[in-house]
């Protein structure tokens, strides 16, 4: 069992644990932020002047200001170890304005920021107290992870419509982005639950979808090569639309979010560790949508057999499962898919 709260009041781990999910709602905050002002990046590198260079100051101290709310609700400490702690967006942002930094790096490095910054909503998923919080901390993490690759794909095409590089290669990129969203939206749905769902497809109903998906046609005419007549002001109305259409989704997830973990039967688990970073060949790389979905469909199949062995509810058995992984120091999703392997063996 992690110590951080292992001598504390039951009251002051609770105010602890209410105080991590707060966290949560900073890094959505601070994500959205980040996703702006990556976006003046790229309006910056494409039509450099005094007014872009405004509007990404102007941007850049939001973001800087939602990261101070970040490390403000973490434990004292936490900023030093932090997931994002190996990377500083400060030198990002002066060799942009000084142009020592290409374009497509400049992207790589906001996408790494946002990329580890989810690892904390990914590890809040694994330690929340009830199957439902669980449930809404994953749909919260595949609904921020798609929000990122529409952003990866909105920036893409304005890259190929400034620059008027409309190719194959492009329309492999976009077609790629394309796919990863569209997929981790599908596993967003399949872990809201019933009222955002009907939000969901509502949105997808709208006028501002439909648009969106106009212009993806357009940018799909255009990469085979027919000519284009679209403005990249054009471009951004439509994108920005949907981008803040998606944006009052997420915050209904968050509140959500934060409604259930007052329910919680605040367990003395933190939610927070010291993070080691990643070293790897992927560390840039975001969590595989996949992957995602196969912990959290180990952490249901393993409650499941819980019920059916012990005559037990869900929340019993979701409560058993991850004392059972603390006891052994594990992640639930690692214990989860341990307990289906032996299952199976008996």
């Amino acid at each position: 069992m992690p110590r951080l709260f292992m001598s504390m009041p039951k009251k002051v781990v609770s105010a602890q644990r209410q105080q991590g999910y707060l966290t949560v709602e900073a890094v959505s905050d601070w994500v959205h932020q980040l996703q702006r002002e990556r976006v003046q990046v790229a309006h910056y590198f494409l039509s450099p002047g005094d007014n872009a260079y405004r509007c990404l100051y102007e941007q850049a101290a939001a973001s800087r200001a939602r990261e101070q709310d970040f490390y403000s609700l973490s434990p004292a400490g936490f900023q030093k170890n932090s997931p994002v702690a190996p990377i500083s967006l400060s030198a990002v942002r002066a060799q942009v304005v000084e142009g020592s930094i290409d374009i497509e790096r400049a992207v790589a490095a906001y996408h790494q920021h946002i990329s580890l910054l989810l690892q904390v909503v990914f590890n809040a998923a694994d330690k929340a107290d009830t199957p439902a919080l669980c449930r809404s901390l994953v749909a919260l993490f595949h609904f921020i992870q798609a929000k990122e690759y529409a952003e990866l794909e909105r920036i893409r095409e304005l890259i190929s419509l400034l620059t008027n590089q409309f190719n194959h290669q492009s329309y492999r990129r976009l077609y790629q982005l394309q796919e990863l969203q569209d997929r981790s939206f599908h596993q967003f749905v399949q872990f809201c639950g019933a009222e955002l769902e009907a939000k969901w497809q509502s949105h997808c109903a709208s006028e501002i979808a439909a648009q969106f998906m106009q212009l993806r046609c357009f940018v799909t005419r255009c990469c085979q090569g027919q000519k284009h007549a679209m403005t990249p002001s054009q471009l951004s109305t439509a994108a920005t639309a949907r981008f803040e259409s998606l944006r009052q989704l997420e915050i209904a997830l968050v509140r959500q979010v934060l409604a259930l973990s007052q329910l919680g039967d605040n367990a003395s688990e933190p939610l927070f560790e010291k993070a080691k970073p990643n070293t790897s060949a992927s560390s840039n790389a975001m969590v595989e949508p996949h992957l995602a979905l196969e912990d959290w469909q180990n952490i249901e199949s393993a409650k499941s057999m819980q019920m059916r062995r012990f005559g037990i509810d869900e929340e019993q058995a979701y409560s058993n499962l991850r004392h059972q992984a603390v006891d052994r120091n594990m992640r639930l999703a690692q214990w989860a898919k341990l307990y289906i392997a032996a299952g199976n063996l008996l």
